[in-house]
């Protein structure tokens, strides 16, 4: 019940499609599926959850797979094969948007280069 008011407050707070509504739901899940048992509460609570992560964020945000992980065992437990079809086939999909995106993601650090002097990095950077 707590979960549940403080949800309330930041739906009214941040508004229903903000991302702290969507990661407190997204626990409040994983509560009611892990340790309540309680399936049909998470399944409702995860789909929410990945909508807002969804308009937030995109198909390849990162915590999508928390949810999509979530809800394949709520279908496991439900025995529901149709509902674990299509969520390994999203979870897939999640895998394959994100392993895109690392290969086209430059390397943070280059480690060939050496390091700059603060007063250059400085100057680099007010410049932008």
């Amino acid at each position: 019940m707590m979960h549940l008011k403080a949800i309330g407050i930041k739906e009214e707070l941040l508004g229903p499609d903000n991302y702290e509504v969507g990661l407190s739901i997204g626990h409040l899940a994983s509560l009611s599926n892990f340790h309540m048992n309680r399936y049909r509460d998470a399944e409702k609570l995860y789909r929410r959850s990945i909508a807002i992560s969804l308009k937030l964020f995109g198909e390849g945000y990162s915590d999508l797979e928390y949810d999509y992980r979530g809800l394949l065992h709520v279908y496991n437990k439900l025995e529901d094969y149709e509902k674990i079809s299509e969520y390994t086939d999203k979870l897939n999909h999640w895998k394959e948007l994100r392993d895109k995106h690392a290969q086209s993601e430059e390397p943070p650090i280059d480690v060939q280069k050496r390091p700059q002097p603060i007063a250059n990095v400085m100057n680099v950077f007010f410049s932008m």
